[in-house]
């Protein structure tokens, strides 16, 4: 004879995370041989959870420039188009390090510049924070 299962524990509804408290779980480490870079897989809107790829290849030209990415943010067409202006940036550099982390922060600051002052009448403005992976042509 099969037993029944036991009941599930749902969380009450005030046991759930406040929408400051959900986030993406990333973490990056620095190997001898290159970088680990990992992330969780749930993405959640509202009371709905999918699984989502998060970390993102960036699309860049050259055989000696690499990056990886993920990114934590409340808004994904902030972060999507952000890293597609990083990806850009990067298919401009000359493939070193200090030239491939100019892009990043230039990328980002005109970005981020652009869409803030957009929406300076807004007290919710759409932030992102990223962990990128470089392989360059210093490696």
């Amino acid at each position: 004879m099969i037993a029944p299962k036991p009941p599930l524990n749902h969380p009450k509804v005030g046991t759930r995370l406040r929408m400051a408290s959900r986030m993406t779980i990333c973490a990056g480490m620095l190997c001898t041989d290159g970088i680990i870079l990992c992330a969780d897989a749930m993405e959640a809107v509202g009371g709905v959870h999918r699984s989502v790829e998060k970390l993102v290849e960036l699309a860049v030209v050259s055989d000696d420039l690499h990056a990886v990415a993920v990114s934590a943010t409340d808004d994904v067409v902030f972060s999507d188009a952000l890293l597609e202006k990083i990806s850009e940036s990067l298919n401009r550099c000359d493939g070193s390090f200090a030239s491939a982390k100019e892009a990043i922060e230039d990328a980002t600051l005109e970005y981020c510049s652009e869409i803030w002052k957009a929406l300076s009448s807004s007290p919710n403005k759409p932030m992102a924070e990223m962990l990128i992976g470089l392989k360059t042509v210093d490696d």
